[in-house]
């Protein structure tokens, strides 16, 4: 059924030039700017799918050798899509679903990037992208905030295609200068399942197979435990394209390794809290120490997540782990507004 959705229907909307902004020397301060956010651990707060996401679907030029020219943003699709009131702990929060509905439809979503880095020497290797909105009194709402009401209102689609190609337009700056590898972005299940948003995205990736190296879409593990064989199908359309997943948020070591790797899983992120001293636990069968080997044979990388002290650190790099990310090293920073064009309300084209 993905297939058929995904051919019956690849939208494209022509491309506009974007000028090439000079930064300063240290390549990635031209793409982040200095607002962080709440001093507070992203994965802190239990999330439904992930923390947060990323995308639009305005496809790009094909040129071979020359870097692509990216489309204007658009108004997405799904705002315009009557959606039922949020239910919250049981209640019905129509106030915030109306600032959500709101901030999607004017565009304000923002990202934000937070480093993944080498161990021991904390140089950048990839950035995870993370969302935020941001409603009409110019406060910044949190995914714990709006994530739980933009999904029960199916407006996880129209967040994902604004900042997937927000993602891609960042990954694209970072290529020129930066020594980061790739990013790493949280997509929706919805989006896997909405029948226009995911030929778009398809339609869009397949423009852009190119990036499918650096662009990597997490997913946590309770979303990939619940996925059904139609979320799976969709998966393995976007595996067929060339682009890979990681495993966000794990909490459950007893994983048969080698399917993830062939559903096109190449990333597998464990929360300090679990490693390494609840490995036990969490159903793992080898020693703490030789987890990335092993998880090597098998082509995954392990990177270890909610880093926030020096000590967990220490513990981090005993257990011989080559990939950290967290609070220690940095808290997520807004992109620069003009990466966007300039403005950090992108309004719709």
């Amino acid at each position: 059924r993905a297939r058929r959705i995904a051919e019956g229907h690849r939208a494209a909307l022509p491309p506009q030039p974007s000028a090439r902004l000079e930064g300063p020397e240290t390549p990635d301060e031209e793409v982040i700017g200095g607002e962080e956010v709440e001093s507070e651990a992203e994965g802190s707060t239990p999330r439904t799918t992930e923390k947060a996401h990323a995308g639009t679907g305005a496809p790009a030029t094909r040129a071979a050798n020359v870097r692509k020219q990216e489309a204007a943003p658009r108004r997405p699709a799904a705002t315009a899509r009557k959606a039922p009131a949020a239910v919250v702990g049981g209640n019905i929060d129509a106030l915030l679903l109306e600032q959500v509905r709101k901030a999607i439809d004017a565009n304000r979503i923002e990202l934000y990037l937070q480093p993944i880095v080498a161990l021991p020497q904390r140089s950048v290797r990839f950035y995870e992208a993370l969302t935020r909105l941001r409603n009409e009194a110019g406060e910044l709402m949190m995914p714990r905030d709006y994530l739980a009401v933009a999904e029960a209102a199916g407006a996880m689609p129209a967040i994902d295609n604004v900042m997937l190609y927000r993602s891609v337009q960042v990954l694209r700056r970072l290529e020129q200068r930066s020594q980061a590898r790739g990013l790493y972005c949280n997509l929706s299940m919805q989006s896997l399942l909405d029948q226009d948003f995911f030929p778009e995205l398809v339609s869009f990736l397949d423009d852009n197979r190119e990036l499918s190296q650096s662009l990597f879409f997490e997913f946590s593990q309770q979303v990939i435990d619940k996925a059904g064989p139609i979320e799976l199908e969709s998966l393995g359309v976007l595996a067929g394209l060339g682009f890979r997943f990681s495993l966000d948020n794990v909490t459950n070591l007893d994983v048969d390794f080698r399917s993830l790797h062939d559903k096109g899983f190449r990333s597998v992120k464990l929360p300090s809290s679990v490693f390494p001293a609840r490995m036990a636990q969490a159903g793992a069968r080898i020693h703490a120490a030789d987890m990335r080997a092993y998880l090597e044979r098998f082509s995954l990388r392990l990177i270890v997540e909610k880093i926030e002290d020096e000590n967990s650190l220490g513990t981090v790099i005993d257990h011989d782990v080559k990939l950290g990310q967290g609070f220690l090293f940095s808290e997520p920073r807004a992109v620069r507004p003009e990466v966007f064009g300039g403005q950090r309300d992108v309004r719709a084209a």
